[in-house]
């Protein structure tokens, strides 16, 4: 063949169009190769569209880039909308942040459009005040209530949510707590406030770091514990000396009553009602204090006993003297005594308080919780 070293005319044509190719082909391998904003895609896409070839097997990539990247984008708008801040504005339901940063990671485009901006500035933020959150939270006490509750509050404007906020959460409520506890003993609360604030530890604990579970005891927790405990016992004395169905009543404002105490494992058996004074008049004014609340029903108990006591004393004191004076005696003499004289004697059929009326009273002492002497008496008096 003759190479004549002339060039033609579409010969440079072809070799431009072939040249621009090249270079477009180029271009579109590096804008692939890296996080490029979606608009120099579009770009690569429109000169492609200016070149007098065929490229669409090579467009197709891009094109599906381009397709991903709006996909992407619509997903962060559902995801994180950005809002304006107006009266009536309802919150969005916030995003964990860990999520946030897998958006971000997933990115098909490094685009600087006003959704991606917002979320990288969403995350700069919330981990700027992580970092803060958790310095406090290591330092233990030397950071403040209230610097902890703007701590709080500052985490509660973000979009996102995070584990620290309820961490923090925790640690704010666990020193209020101990304030609170402080004014209850410094008060003597009541057994149920101090039952209360006892279960508020125990959740309180199980909401805070978990390394911070273990280590957080408070001297005011330690106290309640000891106080409740004391309470307990005192009304544990309480039923097994008046029996599971009278103390039900006597006990009836605790909501738990029936389930803290072992009702059907409580043995009971009758005592004096001395002994129930004497649970009433404790020697300790702390516990005197927080069990105020059950004194009331149970001095209406022992104030039953002492009526009918006082009552079967005068009817007794009735017996003796009519006994005495079918034996021509004047004098008073002891009680028992009489008693037993009018048995050996007989007397007791001539009197005109018969053994009827002694067994009628006798029902009325079988009726109280608690034993009284005069009762007692009575009983010796039939049953002898």
């Amino acid at each position: 063949m003759i190479q004549s070293g002339v060039i033609y005319g579409q010969e440079e044509c072809l070799r431009k169009r072939i040249a621009e190719v090249k270079t477009w082909i180029d271009e579109a391998k590096t804008v692939m190769s890296v996080r490029s904003n979606i608009q120099k895609l579009k770009d690569v896409i429109s000169k492609a569209d200016s070149i007098k070839a065929d490229l669409t097997v090579e467009m197709e990539p891009i094109k599906l880039k381009i397709k991903e990247t709006r996909e992407w984008i619509l997903r962060v708008r559902k995801t994180v909308p950005i809002h304006k801040k107006t009266r009536r504005s309802i919150p969005a339901e916030k995003l964990d942040l860990d999520r946030i940063k897998g958006l971000l990671e997933d990115a098909p485009v490094h685009d600087e459009n006003n959704e991606l901006q917002h979320m990288f500035d969403v995350v700069e933020t919330a981990e700027e005040w992580l970092g803060r959150v958790r310095e406090s939270l290591a330092s233990g006490s030397i950071a403040t209530l209230n610097k902890l509750k703007s701590l709080s509050h500052e985490g509660s404007e973000m979009p996102v949510s995070m584990e620290e906020q309820a961490y923090l959460s925790a640690e704010i409520s666990a020193r209020d707590w101990a304030e609170r506890a402080q004014v209850a003993l410094e008060e003597i609360a009541s057994f149920e406030v101090l039952k209360t604030l006892q279960e508020e530890a125990r959740v309180l604990r199980l909401e805070l770091l978990p390394s911070l579970q273990h280590t957080w005891k408070v001297e005011q927790e330690k106290i309640i514990i000891e106080r409740v405990e004391e309470i307990e016992k005192w009304i544990l004395d309480v039923v097994i000396l008046l029996g599971p169905q009278v103390s039900t009543d006597v006990f009836c404002s605790l909501a738990d009553f029936k389930d803290s105490i072992p009702l059907t494992q409580v043995s009971h058996e009758k005592q004096f009602v001395s002994v129930l004074e004497s649970l009433i008049n404790t020697n300790k004014e702390d516990l005197r204090g927080r069990i105020s609340d059950f004194i009331p029903p149970l001095e209406k108990i022992v104030l039953e006993c002492k009526e009918l006591d006082s009552s079967l004393s005068k009817l007794l004191d009735t017996l003796a003297l009519e006994v005495k004076q079918q034996r021509g005696e004047g004098r008073h003499g002891d009680l028992e005594a009489s008693l037993d004289t009018t048995a050996s004697a007989g007397v007791e059929k001539e009197s005109r308080i018969t053994m009827q009326v002694l067994k009628t009273r006798l029902e009325q002492v079988d009726e109280l919780p608690l034993k009284i002497e005069c009762g007692e008496k009575i009983r010796v008096r039939i049953y002898l």
